[in-house]
């Protein structure tokens, strides 16, 4: 049970076009209703405003409509500190463990963005690959160094070039989406790629819950960039798109999922685990990969 008392936080910033292509043409998908005693980062927050779910009419992309200010969140991730499970491999489905693995074979260093405690990184580093992370947590970074990992806090530290940058479940928490991906590509070495997972708008749970789709009741998710977003991005060549699922679990968790959806009403939240609703995303630099 969880007894940390809420912190009040002022959610009130909306906007005019859509975070991720930037077009004005949005309309309001439906509120969204956060569970109760919802964290963000490791504080219980209580928001000021009633949180609304968005779509761009463009690129199809969803996002949070009153949302706590960029300088707020980075303060509240910075303050705590993310704790998974032990090892990447249990953590994750098979498909992204095999397909990480796989590109890990050929690269000689590795940036994973939004690193936590390192679970990924612990990985790369006992297939021989450099390891470094970028990461909020001062609590995580130190985390890191004990264990032989670099550790950045922002990108204006970054100033090697990576074979992989990779970023899983990280876009959805992002105020700026192309400046990332601009940092991500300019960081990556001619033959470099990106690896990203994140949530799919378009798969059949977020598609029949809508605003009650269990990826956006997380306080902290406040985009979900659609696959048009990153196919008519300039500078972007997606290599790889895949279909998967978010977290790795037990046969009857799986099951017991499954009869949920099935039976469920027509506002319900499906759990994550059936069937898939995140998309695994390798890309690479155009602009290196034609030059």
């Amino acid at each position: 049970m969880n007894n940390q008392k809420p912190l009040l936080v002022c959610n009130n910033i909306r906007l005019q076009k859509c975070p991720c292509c930037g077009k004005p043409s949005i309309a309001k998908v439906g509120d969204i209703n956060y569970p109760k005693n919802s964290k963000y980062s490791s504080s219980v927050v209580h928001f000021t405003e009633q949180p609304e779910l968005w779509e761009c009419q463009k690129c199809h992309s969803w996002f949070t409509q009153n949302i706590i200010s960029e300088a707020e969140s980075i303060r509240l991730y910075s303050a705590g500190g993310f704790w998974f499970t032990k090892n990447f491999q249990s953590s994750k489905p098979k498909e992204v463990v095999d397909f990480a693995a796989e590109i890990l074979q050929s690269k000689q260093n590795v940036l994973d963005i939004g690193c936590a405690n390192g679970a990924f990184l612990d990985f790369a580093q006992e297939l021989g690959v450099k390891t470094a992370g970028l990461e909020f947590s001062a609590e995580n970074r130190q985390l890191l160094k004990e264990k032989g990992h670099g550790a950045y806090a922002e990108w204006s530290q970054v100033t090697d070039q990576f074979d992989l940058i990779t970023a899983f479940d990280v876009v959805e928490h992002l105020y700026d989406l192309d400046n990332f991906l601009e940092n991500c590509l300019d960081h990556l070495a001619d033959h470099g790629v990106l690896l990203l997972v994140t949530g799919n708008a378009k798969s059949a749970p977020a598609q029949k819950a809508r605003s009650n789709w269990w990826y956006v009741r997380f306080t902290e998710h406040i985009i979900c960039p659609s696959l048009d977003y990153f196919r008519q991005h300039p500078r972007l060549q997606i290599v790889v798109m895949k279909t998967v699922y978010s977290y790795k679990f037990s046969a009857f968790k799986t099951l017991k999922s499954l009869v949920k959806y099935v039976f469920a009403a027509k506002n319900c939240t499906p759990s994550p685990l059936l069937p898939p609703d995140h998309m695994l995303l390798c890309v690479r630099n155009r602009q290196k990969t034609e030059s």
